[in-house]
């Protein structure tokens, strides 16, 4: 059918605007480019082609890989804060006494100990994941940068924390412990792995749960999906959707959540699927639903498919149970 577009304001050019227009339905969403980037990288495709990827066996391994992350380079440890302080306390003078020094370098140590023992788990852990899908790579080898003089890895500070300097650099480093000028080729050298960029955004923003419920839902015949996206509802209000998902001119709107679910999640979501105007909507939750209201809102209204405990569902148990509801009818 002809359609004549006609832009009330700038807004289809300073954003990247699609229009779905069919017989009863027009949307305008607006995908989240870096959502759409993530999902194209070849790690991601790769870990997302797992089939049972929300099952429990998979997913808490993952989860593990990320607590070792975490608890290693973005909370450093208590003999990395201790050295931390000390340096701070004693910045203000030009020696650092004797008694310190050894200290530092006692905690040096463990440091250094506990930084290959977290990277020889973490492999551990990938290898679990490989004996599921043997595709998957979730780890890169990199190069923590060390002082020769105070075995202490470099860092710097950011609002009062303490920033790995991860990778290899060029230029000559100061180390901010003993404040020793390190010549590149003199600086030693700790290999470790730590998580893909992608794979941890994509794991840490739950997009991997919203493209794989999307994926499921592209799996039964005709419908066509689209994963982090903001819907223009009736209101005018943009809202941010998880899945959204079209066939023959009829609406699904998914929400995907995998931590708990508090009664204002379920609320929030119906509103979306009122305002979008939604003919049918999924709700997915890795975990039980918490309260028996909420359960009970959702399991009384007929256009929605209520999908609890996923995280202990296999794919084919999903695609069941999503043949079994409203979705079936379309």
């Amino acid at each position: 059918m002809p359609v004549t577009q006609i832009p009330l304001d700038s807004s289809l050019e300073q954003e990247n605007v699609t229009l779905l227009i069919g017989k009863n339905v027009v949307l305008k969403l607006i995908e989240d480019q870096e959502s759409k980037s993530l999902l194209n990288d070849q790690h991601v495709q790769k870990f997302l082609a797992t089939e049972d990827l929300a099952f429990r066996d998979f997913r808490k391994t993952m989860d593990k890989i990320m607590e070792l992350e975490t608890k290693t380079f973005l909370e450093p440890t208590r003999e990395m804060r201790e050295i931390f302080i000390i340096r701070r306390i004693m910045s203000r003078r030009k020696r650092m006494p004797k008694n310190l020094i050894a200290l530092i370098k006692s905690r040096s140590r463990k440091i250094y100990k506990d930084f290959l023992e977290v990277s020889k788990n973490m492999l551990e852990l990938e290898k679990k994941l490989k004996k599921i899908n043997s595709e998957v790579e979730v780890l890169n080898p990199i190069t923590l940068s060390a002082c020769p003089a105070c075995k202490i890895p470099f860092y710097h500070e950011r609002s009062g924390k303490m920033e790995f300097l991860l990778g290899d650099y060029k230029e000559a480093l100061r180390c901010p412990t003993c404040d020793t000028l390190v010549n590149r080729d003199d600086v030693e050298r700790i290999n470790i792995v730590k998580v893909i960029p992608s794979i941890e955004k994509v794991w840490k923003r739950n997009l991997w749960f919203e493209e794989y419920m999307a994926s499921i839902v592209r799996s039964l015949e005709g419908w066509r999906t689209w994963t982090s996206v903001y819907v223009l509802g009736m209101s005018g209000v943009l809202h941010e959707v998880d899945v959204l998902a079209i066939k023959d001119g009829y609406v699904l709107i998914g929400e995907c959540k995998t931590g708990k679910v508090k009664r204002e999640d379920v609320f929030t979501f119906w509103t979306k699927v009122s305002d979008v105007k939604s003919h049918i909507s999924l709700f997915a939750s890795i975990s039980e639903l918490p309260e028996t209201e909420t359960r009970g809102f959702l399991q009384k209204n007929p256009s929605v498919t209520l999908l609890e405990k996923v995280g202990e569902l296999r794919k084919s148990e999903i695609l069941q149970k999503m043949r079994e509801g409203v979705i079936r009818r379309i």
